[in-house]
């Protein structure tokens, strides 16, 4: 009976196993597709992350990603390992070991099949030129818009770099054209190319502006410190001498106003102090604007009504941002007939102006930087009379304190200083 059933039994068996391969049509196949290995920069070529792939249809998966360690140079790894059990994808991060050298990194990737694949990798550091640094935009008018470039360029002969962000601090009306304040634009230049970064700037106010562009390069920071210097309107005038003049008539000079800035500058007002007058017959314009570089002349008079020295101030009303600037002094000694003048002992044209005024003698020497020495004052007959007192008020201009004061006659004022020659002037006073 057994004998019976055994073909039929035999039957079921191999039909048991082969009809399930029959129906799904499946048929094993050999995995012989080496696994894929790619790579990223995590900060240019010093830092890369590396990624192996073993995903196709019949593949078996991963056995290792490793960093190859005998043909290596200055390479290290993270992530490393080598029992990876058929994962299908694996990542590790290589980097330099030594970061002032470059180094070479190898990397093998191997399947459970024993496929293999292999990536070299240059590792080091781009260092990025960055020009101009520092950057400084000059003479910036009010709400005018500027625009400046920083290049940064990439000298390296086989390594890209990596821009990965821009940052303004501490945000002090600049901006990155495109990024406002800072972004992130993630731009890779490639060996012997550049990226240009424009900066802009605007402000209502006058001043100095300060700011620094900090650029992430393949992950290290470098800082451009930003200037911006606002156009300044400045006023500069020189005190007006007009010496001697003779009581009753007037004497008529030019004082030269300049704007020494870089912007225009705004006369709203002049105004005169003391025994002095513009010229009525040119008077300028008011208000009048200055353009940079340029001069406006004001034409003043000194008519002098008294003996001895009389002040003036000339006050100017203007947008100079040196406001403190905008005066000048004037100087001008009224004299009659009898006023002396005269030279030192070797001729030179070193001129003085002697004034007696009550108790004080008043001595202003036309060349303002000579010292004024050791004085004497002598009658016309060698009587030395004391001098109590000496006072510089101002350069080329003292003021002699005397026992009291000097009667008619004729005098002799003889002063010599160290290294000059000595002079010597009469004088006549008259009661």
């Amino acid at each position: 009976m057994n004998k019976r059933y055994f073909p039929a039994i035999l039957f079921w068996s191999v039909a048991s196993v082969l009809c399930p391969l029959l129906s799904s049509g499946q048929v094993s196949v050999e995995d012989t597709t080496s696994p894929a290995i790619s790579y990223r920069s995590v900060c240019g070529r010093r830092v890369v992350e590396v990624t192996a792939a073993d995903s196709t249809r019949d593949d078996l998966g991963l056995a290792s990603l490793s960093l190859d360690k005998a043909t290596s140079v200055n390479a290290t790894v993270e992530g490393e390992n080598s029992t990876l059990n058929g994962s299908q994808i694996h990542r590790i991060i290589i980097s330099l070991q030594d970061q002032q050298n470059s180094g070479l990194a190898v990397v093998i990737a191997e399947d459970l099949a024993g496929n293999r694949d292999t990536l070299q990798l240059e590792l080091g550091i781009a260092l990025p030129e960055l020009s101009p640094a520092p950057l400084e935009m000059l003479s910036v008018r009010r709400n005018e818009k500027r625009v400046e470039r920083v290049t940064i360029r990439n000298n390296s002969s086989n390594l890209p770099i990596v821009l990965d962000s821009l940052q303004l601090l501490p945000e002090s009306r600049f901006r990155i054209i495109g990024f406002g304040t800072g972004g992130a634009p993630r731009e890779e230049i490639p060996p012997g190319n550049s990226f240009e970064v424009e900066i802009f700037f605007q402000s209502a106010l006058r001043g100095s502006f300060a700011d620094t562009l900090s650029l992430w390069v393949d992950c290290e920071v470098y800082r451009i410190p930003l200037q911006a210097e606002m156009a300044q309107p400045l006023i500069s005038m020189k005190n007006l001498d007009f010496f001697q003049v003779l009581i009753g008539t007037g004497s008529c000079d030019t004082l030269t106003l300049s704007n020494s800035g870089t912007d225009t500058l705004d006369i709203s007002a002049i105004e005169l102090g003391g025994e002095y007058r513009f010229d009525t017959a040119d008077i300028p314009d008011l208000p009048r604007k200055i353009p940079p570089g340029e001069d406006l002349e004001i034409p003043i008079c000194f008519f002098p009504r008294r003996l001895g020295l009389q002040l003036g101030k000339v006050t100017v009303l203007s947008s100079a941002t040196n406001s403190d600037s905008g005066f000048a002094s004037l100087l001008g000694i009224g004299v009659n007939a009898y006023t002396a003048v005269g030279f030192d002992g070797e001729e030179n044209a070193l001129q003085l102006a002697i004034v007696p005024q009550g108790d004080y003698l008043t001595v202003v020497a036309t060349d303002r930087s000579r010292p004024l020495g050791e004085p004497t004052l002598y009658t016309i007959k060698g009587e030395q009379i004391q001098i109590l007192g000496i006072d510089q008020i101002g350069e080329g201009w003292w003021q002699l304190q005397l026992p009291g004061r000097l009667t008619s006659g004729i005098y002799i004022f003889f002063s010599k200083a160290p290294t000059l020659a000595p002079f010597q002037v009469k004088f006549v006073v008259l009661e």
